[in-house]
């Protein structure tokens, strides 16, 4: 006998050529008080992004639709884990990796409330942005060598996976590099510009960049990379660091160290983030496609319920199967779809219960 049931979800984110490593937490120049920008933004930045910033494993991940986040694609993840935002969680169930940028769309079963809309200005640079990450916090003081060494910068820090958010200003644009980088928009870490002036470290990929146009937030970037290493002797394997001014220091790594000249106007570094307007057309492409969610199998013990999820259940969707522990206990199932769906079998093999299922709009 075929046990039919459907529920419709309603459906409601001057470059030397030194090496550039993933980013992976904001950083300021004016403070290293752990605590500074770790909640909402108020005045004239609110509603520029916070609300839309949800954690993604250690790292971050910005809702752009109702059944879709962005991040970068070098965080990774699997399916099945969750965007946890404003408390909820968010469970994915596929993933869309761009091809020609460092960027996944993921999809996930439970609808957001409210996404970000994406920005597709690409005249971005001298635009000013907020931007949001996890990670360090400002580490010990890095002074050049020679007869009278001076403060260019901080190490990274303890990593302590706090949200916090800064400012920044587009530097400029680059296309491509030696390194990878495609449609990145790059900023500097520069001095006496705010208290909210801002570097990247660990644990900032993956996080927003949000522009303001036309008096709205919104979503301009996605956080994708750091200058570094740097060292102060031309030895050794060296240390990365969010610097005001590179003079005096060396870049690259243990294999090579070029000593940057000082100078009179400090030549700050400074970090990468992959460019929406680019990568709007892509984005969009998914997000216009027809949107299926694997089916979830609910059971009660009774055929009024109530129904919850069946613990442990495995979707195949190739075969359109679902694998679940069984117990002892007597079973009602049904399951949810976001498409007219029914159960075809439901089988005991062993420990395992598995349930058959088609699409009835096919």
């Amino acid at each position: 006998m075929k046990l039919h049931w459907k529920t419709f979800i309603i459906l409601i984110a001057l470059c030397s050529p030194q090496l550039v490593k993933n980013s992976q937490s904001v950083i300021f120049f004016e403070t290293d008080d752990p605590s500074h920008n770790t909640s909402e933004p108020t005045g004239p930045l609110i509603g520029s992004g916070w609300q839309w910033v949800g954690q993604w494993q250690h790292f971050i991940g910005t809702p752009i639709a109702p059944n879709y986040f962005i991040t970068a694609a070098h965080v990774g993840g699997i399916i099945g884990q969750a965007l946890v935002l404003g408390g909820k969680s968010h469970v994915t169930t596929a993933a869309f990796r761009d091809p020609s940028a460092d960027l996944t769309i993921w999809q996930v079963r439970e609808p957001f409330v409210n996404w970000a809309p994406l920005c597709e200005l690409t005249t971005e640079i001298g635009k000013p942005f907020i931007v949001f990450g996890r990670g360090t916090q400002r580490g010990e003081e890095v002074y050049h060598s020679g007869n009278s060494p001076k403060l260019r910068g901080w190490k990274w820090g303890q990593i302590d996976g706090q949200l916090r958010w800064g400012q920044n200003e587009v530097s400029r644009l680059e296309t491509s590099r030696n390194e990878g980088i495609l449609d990145v928009f790059y900023a500097t870490f520069d001095q006496d510009v705010g208290s909210n002036e801002c570097h990247l470290s660990t644990g900032d990929s993956g996080g927003p960049c949000f522009i303001q146009v036309d008096g709205n937030w919104q979503i301009a970037g996605i956080n994708y990379g750091v200058d570094g290493r740097f060292n102060t002797s031309p030895d050794g394997v060296g240390f990365d660091a969010c610097l005001f001014d590179r003079g005096g220091l060396y870049v690259g790594s243990e294999v090579g160290w070029s000593l940057q000249p000082l100078l009179p106007i400090p030549r700050p570094s400074g970090f990468y983030a992959t460019r929406i307007s680019v990568r709007a057309a892509w984005i969009r492409s998914i997000l216009d496609q027809p949107l299926r969610l694997p089916p979830k199998l609910l059971t009660a013990s009774s055929p009024e319920g109530p129904y919850w999820s069946l613990s442990g259940a495995l979707v195949n969707e190739t075969q359109r199967t679902i694998t679940a522990p069984m117990n002892s206990d007597p079973l009602f199932l049904k399951l949810e779809s976001n498409h007219p769906i029914s159960i075809e079998t439901a089988q005991v093999f062993g420990t395992n219960l598995l349930v058959s299922y088609l699409f009835l709009d096919q």
